[in-house]
C-alpha cells in the first residue's frame, strides 16, 4: 500500500511539474 501511495504522489508531482513547465514556457 505504501508503495502504491508513493507512486501516486510521484505521479501527481510529475504532472504538476509538467503543467507548470507548460505554463511557464508555452
Amino acid at each position: 500500500i505504501a508503495r502504491l501511495i508513493g507512486t501516486k504522489t510521484c505521479r501527481q508531482v510529475y504532472e504538476f511539474r509538467v503543467n507548470e513547465s507548460s505554463v511557464i514556457a508555452p
